[in-house]
């Protein structure tokens, strides 16, 4: 896994003399394939449930347009922000863009899988990982394939019970892509005490693509919960309370 430092360096000073990269360049140091995201609506509900939520210790699972967020919210609450990537292209664009935009880029962490479990390799999943518990608020949206595939990964016995126990204090916990089957099965396992959250999906678009799935767990009499509804009142968000895995369009 050694990082093209020279590359990336390289990357930064362009930015900063208004020049730009070679095409070759480009894609040797980030992701050649374009993921969408789930738009202006969610970033804001994410900014506004983390603010009245007062979260201090934050993991995210998979680095993306969410890490400008917790990391954007960690800086100016003095929180703290741990996030997981193990794509070496993502983890320099997610780099690059904490550095452009003069946020810490110290939360993004880069891990490698486990082949065998298609989890994280466990002792560096651990070691990175203490430093921020007990955690507040989880998004898991990794470990995926190249291909955006998860069956199998997410779902391993390992991850579920790692998940459990991480998220055991936790008062939110984002569950990217439960429209996939397998996804949507890990949510009762994920959470150590289920009957304790209240559970809601946010559904979002990529492409032209069936909706997708967030799902959003809220630990009962937290911060979180009691701000939840005027958030939605807001945002004029309306959140399902009602899904189940016969619905899912993904297996």
């Amino acid at each position: 896994m050694a990082e093209p430092l020279h590359l990336l360096e390289r990357a930064f000073s362009a930015a900063r003399e208004g020049r730009l990269l070679s095409a070759v360049a480009r894609r040797t140091i980030f992701p050649d394939t374009i993921w969408g995201t789930k738009g202006f609506e969610f970033w804001t509900f994410l900014s506004l449930l983390l603010l009245s939520s007062r979260c201090q210790r934050i993991l995210e699972l998979g680095s993306g347009r969410s890490t400008i967020t917790f990391a954007e919210y960690a800086k100016h609450r003095g929180a703290h922000f741990t996030s997981l990537e193990t794509s070496r292209k993502w983890y320099n664009k997610g780099k690059f863009e904490l550095q452009f935009i003069n946020l810490p880029t110290s939360s993004l962490k880069l891990i490698e899988l486990d082949r065998s479990t298609g989890w994280y390799r466990l002792d560096q999943f651990r070691s990175l990982i203490r430093p921020i518990e007990p955690i507040d608020c989880v998004l898991i949206d990794a470990p995926n394939r190249k291909n955006g595939g998860s069956a199998g990964m997410r779902d391993a016995s390992i991850a579920l019970e790692t998940l459990r126990a991480c998220c055991a204090g936790a008062d939110v916990v984002l569950i990217d892509d439960a429209h996939r089957r397998h996804i949507f099965a890990t949510i009762a396992p994920t959470l150590a005490e289920p009957e304790k959250y209240e559970t809601y999906f946010f559904d979002y678009r990529v492409g032209i693509s069936n909706v997708n799935w967030l799902c959003i767990c809220i630990r009962k009499k937290s911060k979180a919960a009691g701000a939840l509804p005027e958030i939605q009142r807001t945002l004029n968000l309306d959140l399902s309370r009602s899904r189940s895995a016969d619905q899912c369009p993904d297996p």
